[in-house]
């Protein structure tokens, strides 16, 4: 058994995984390390090297597993960034006209103003007996 008088492996996740003592703090974990942190215990070399070759398998493994991606699933992918696409694409036209609306506002007033007689460059307010008056003048 290639396990044979290492440190129970229960013993060793519940001492990792407690909060409020934590056998080893760094985030780097080399085989040294390792024994040290289970030095009461006596980690024997051989116990901290599985436990990292293993450690190192999990990783692998499970980092190759996520990286496979099928045919319908990358179909799938694509069709949710197209609809993404499309949305943020309706929105940027919303936002172009609202931006053109407001941009166009002063002219269409000027023009506003001519069609209705009224002379745009002539808008000024006097003041007589300290009431406004507005002066326009008429085409």
């Amino acid at each position: 058994k290639e396990t044979r008088g290492h440190v129970d492996m229960w013993y060793l996740i519940v001492q990792l995984e407690d909060d409020d003592y934590q056998p080893h703090p760094d985030e780097t974990v080399t085989s040294k390390s390792l024994r040290k942190a289970f030095q009461t215990k006596n980690m024997t070399k051989q116990n901290a090297e599985y436990l990292i070759r293993k450690t190192i398998e999990y990783v692998h493994h499970k980092s190759s597993k996520n990286s496979d991606v099928k045919l319908t699933d990358a179909a799938r992918m694509i069709a949710h960034i197209k609809t993404a696409v499309l949305r943020n694409s309706e929105d940027t036209n919303q936002l172009l006209c609202m931006v053109k609306a407001l941009q166009d506002a002063p002219q269409n007033a000027r023009y506003d103003k001519i069609m209705a007689g009224i002379d745009p460059d002539i808008d000024q307010q006097s003041s007589i007996g300290g009431t406004s008056i507005g002066t326009q003048q008429h085409l």
